[in-house]
């Protein structure tokens, strides 16, 4: 009888631990002791001679994917997306203020119940672009995965908008952004009712995507 109550007591426990912690951010982030980290790269100033799993524990965690991490130019705010199985991919941010890396949290304009992926700074910083299977503005749901962009402010982030769609149709991924402002992605389209994949550019004209 009493191992039976001591049983049913820590399920009981580890049930409440799993439905109170945030499904987007790692369990450690949760944790009431955080490390303190001061290293230009979150835990190291310079990467290692052989390759390593970055951060481990801290941005590379048990999630099912991440992508890779993007640091703004000035080196105090990082973003990375995670997915894990079940969920929406998320993106998590860390910033650093007085020298020192605070824990990961979802970023202010996630989508929550749509994928965030893909994360990448423009050069000077004031923009970040991501892949996101949200809805576009009035609710008209999206066929896949397509590029928003987001300003910096100096309170934080603004709200994001959808690249225009001369730019972005649907099905872009690993896009990455050149010093002139350039878009490069790996988009796929359907030729011969195959479907086919291929490296596109997308030059900034005006202000706007073309």
């Amino acid at each position: 009888m009493k191992e039976n109550r001591l049983r049913n007591q820590i399920l009981l426990s580890v049930c409440l631990l799993t439905c109170f912690l945030h499904p987007g951010i790692p369990a450690y982030a949760q944790e009431k002791s955080f490390p303190v980290l001061t290293a230009k790269y979150i835990d190291k100033d310079a990467p290692d001679d052989e390759a390593a799993v970055f951060a481990k524990g801290i941005v590379s965690t048990e999630g099912y994917e991440h992508s890779a991490p993007a640091f703004s130019p000035d080196g105090k705010t990082v973003v990375w997306g995670i997915v894990e199985k079940d969920r929406p991919s998320v993106l998590l941010e860390m910033r650093k203020a007085a020298g020192k890396w605070a824990r990961s949290q979802p970023v202010s304009f996630s989508a929550r119940t749509s994928d965030d992926m893909y994360p990448a700074f423009s050069a000077d910083g004031k923009q970040l672009f991501f892949g996101s299977r949200r809805p576009l503005p009035g609710g008209t749901a999206v066929n896949d995965i397509r590029l928003w962009v987001v300003n910096v402010t100096a309170s934080g982030w603004d709200v994001p908008a959808p690249l225009d769609s001369t730019a972005s149709k649907g099905f872009e991924y690993a896009h990455s952004i050149s010093k002139n402002g350039t878009l490069f992605f790996s988009a796929r389209k359907v030729e011969n009712e195959k479907p086919k994949w291929n490296i596109y550019c997308s030059r900034r004209q005006n202000g706007v995507y073309q």
